[in-house]
């Protein structure tokens, strides 16, 4: 295709759809540490993103409401020898659930979130304890649908009109069942119940698939580019290829299924080991997979996965935030850029960025080392 210099969004739809852009698109996850205090909103993050020369996105993502016969409070206990008790209570039509988390220095809300990976080491009590627990948690999942979607609308309204202006990826959110599952119930305590009850996990992530659908479909009608989902916690670092098949990659297929309908790209997140998953990947309609993060934090293997699935799949990531970025030297964040493109960017279909999100102010060089690296050697044709 014309090499000549494209926008951020055809430069990614060209990526996405397996041709040659003009060079590689980088981009950078969620926290970005060492820019936190360089823009105003998310809308000026995609402005100042693009003045150093990395592409970003913009999501839209369907609100959560409960039902209106919920009430929620959130209570404090001083009385403990370690940490205060942060609990919060949801009175539901079916009975009561409470979730109690310790307050640490470190954590970072007063009022604690019914999902987040914060919870895991400081819950005394999660949400859901068993399958008694799960008329009542109906009500938390509300059917969208049913509520007042406006605010929803009028926010959908101004990103479309804000990257069609700028010509920026707009991103649909489709919220993960795994990921609402072990929060709910808690990591450990959902694998322990994989064992000993499977039907009670089955019900509790088909109540969570309901809500999620629901919620696409919302998202589907705006006219995303592309539908991310996040299969984090359901790769073999938690989970046997078998357990794969049976709990995550029905569900998953269904929303590839809804994007694709809708004429959007499907865009699986997974983290710690995807290889064992790569042609299931495919198979299920991923397009783009991500992060790909490297060993030893991971089991990516670009080369690997670019000659087994490239063709199809769209390779997303390839550089560790963790070990590169924030504690490389800029001579290993050369050399990761430079074997990323070599082995991933030839033919199309590779957007190199990090592996997780950055999170060290002080990674800012390394992290400039990463985008004029990318630019100098990513130009198409690739020559390296």
């Amino acid at each position: 295709m014309q090499k000549g210099a494209l926008s951020s969004r055809d430069r990614l739809m060209a990526t996405l759809n397996h041709q040659e852009p003009d060079h590689v698109p980088v981009m950078f996850w969620g926290t970005i540490a060492p820019l936190r205090d360089r823009w105003k909103d998310r809308f000026d993050r995609v402005l100042k993103l693009r003045e150093l020369g990395v592409d970003d996105q913009m999501t839209i993502g369907a609100p959560w409401a409960y039902h209106p016969d919920v009430k929620v409070t959130v209570t404090r206990d001083n009385s403990h020898a370690d940490y205060p008790r942060l609990t919060k209570t949801l009175e539901t039509p079916k009975g009561t659930l409470r979730l109690t988390v310790k307050k640490t220095p470190d954590y970072p809300w007063d009022n604690p979130p019914l999902v987040g990976d914060h919870n895991w080491s400081r819950a005394t009590e999660f949400l859901v304890k068993g399958p008694e627990d799960l008329d009542k948690l109906r009500y938390l999942f509300y059917d969208t649908a049913k509520t007042d979607l406006t605010s929803f609308r009028e926010n959908a309204k101004r990103v479309r009109q804000f990257c069609a202006e700028e010509h920026v990826l707009v991103n649909g959110h489709a919220a993960s069942p795994s990921n609402f599952a072990m929060g709910l119930v808690g990591a450990s305590n959902m694998m322990m119940h994989s064992v000993d009850n499977l039907g009670f996990i089955e019900e509790l992530l088909d109540i969570i698939h309901t809500w999620s659908t629901r919620r696409l479909e919302i998202v589907l009608e705006e006219g995303p580019d592309t539908v991310q989902f996040s299969g984090i916690y359901e790769s073999t670092a938690f989970w046997s290829p078998r357990d794969f098949a049976q709990l995550f990659l029905p569900r998953v297929k269904e929303y590839a299924d809804l994007a694709h309908h809708a004429g959007a790209t499907f865009h699986y997140f997974s983290d710690a080991r995807i290889m064992d998953h790569l042609e299931t990947f495919r198979d299920m309609g991923v397009d783009a997979l991500s992060y790909l993060n490297p060993p030893p934090m991971g089991d990516a293997d670009l080369a690997e996965i670019k000659r087994r699935v490239g063709d199809t799949i769209c390779l997303w990531g390839g550089v560790s935030a963790p070990l590169t970025i924030e504690q490389g030297t800029s001579e290993d964040v050369r050399e990761a850029v430079k074997s990323a493109i070599r082995v991933a960017a030839p033919g199309g279909g590779f957007i190199l960025a990090t592996a997780d999100a950055i999170m060290k102010e002080s990674a800012y060089d390394n992290m400039m080392t990463m985008i004029r690296t990318c630019r100098e050697f990513g130009k198409y044709p690739i020559r390296i």
